[in-house]
């Protein structure tokens, strides 16, 4: 059961329950957790496919960050895909994976490899999706799921 508080929406669940990260309508998800996005032979991304169901990005990392919270990790993506268009003749306006690549190549050593995981489907293309006021529609039926991962 998930609840809001505040701008925050928390969720009673036990080590058991199902991941769902789509279902409160949550279509970008960003995490600063080392490892979140491996993808090797033994430890594949996909492990988190069950938890899209309206989710068009999960963004982290193949392996440790190292930057911490002192940095606008955070607000760096959000700014290249979203507001930034209307400054510099649009210069910064970035796909949301690209803008993740780019925000962690500002603040990350090269030793770090920044991650993401993408829902796509026929009905909703999240290749050169962007952060705007409208809504994108959630990759549903026929989903294919795509990995990626660079060098910081």
């Amino acid at each position: 059961m998930s609840r809001r508080i505040g701008s925050w929406w928390v969720t009673d669940a036990s080590t058991e329950d199902a991941v769902d990260l789509g279902r409160s309508d949550v279509e970008v998800l960003a995490s600063h957790a080392c490892g979140l996005l491996e993808h090797t032979p033994r430890n594949s991304a996909g492990r988190w496919i069950p938890a899209f169901e309206r989710l068009h990005y999960l963004l982290g990392f193949h392996d440790d960050a190292y930057s911490g919270a002192q940095h606008p990790r955070g607000s760096l993506p959000a700014a290249y895909s979203a507001w930034l268009q209307y400054t510099f003749f649009g210069a910064f306006d970035l796909p949301v994976r690209e803008a993740w690549a780019e925000a962690n190549e500002l603040v990350e050593s090269a030793d770090v490899h920044w991650a993401y995981l993408r829902a796509t489907s026929p009905e909703a293309d999240t290749y050169d999706e962007r952060l705007r006021a409208g809504e994108q529609p959630a990759p549903a039926a026929g989903r294919t799921f795509y990995t990626a991962r660079g060098t910081c």
